[in-house]
């Protein structure tokens, strides 16, 4: 699982968002592991621009669909819902794509120092 980021990344973070951002790429990777199916590929590019931390988790394999979403929140897999929580506290944001057969990503950005 490589990652790449700038070398000015990891200074223009705070304790509290780069405990974020660790905690959200955590649950990434557990979401993959028992969602995407057959992921054999995660990658973490993160670049500081525009004052904010921009970072992108895309994984091949399976995928998943708007329903089979909606599904695993109906059944109480709040991940994605708690990504996006924590994200937005910090004032950044997180959004997911995803499609059959074409693997997922999550992607977003978190106020620089």
């Amino acid at each position: 699982m490589p990652g790449t980021s700038d070398e000015n990344t990891d200074a223009k973070l705070t304790p509290t968002t780069r405990r974020a951002l660790f905690r959200v790429m955590q649950q990434a990777f557990d979401n993959m592991d028992v969602h995407v199916n057959g992921a054999t590929r995660v990658e973490v590019p993160m670049r500081s621009a525009d004052k904010r931390i921009r970072f992108s988790i895309p994984a091949d394999g399976y995928g998943f669909t708007e329903a089979e979403r909606a599904q695993a929140e109906a059944a109480g897999h709040f991940g994605l819902l708690s990504m996006q929580a924590r994200i937005h506290s910090l004032g950044g944001e997180l959004t997911v794509e995803s499609a059959p057969r074409r693997g997922a990503a999550v992607h977003g950005w978190l106020p620089a120092e």
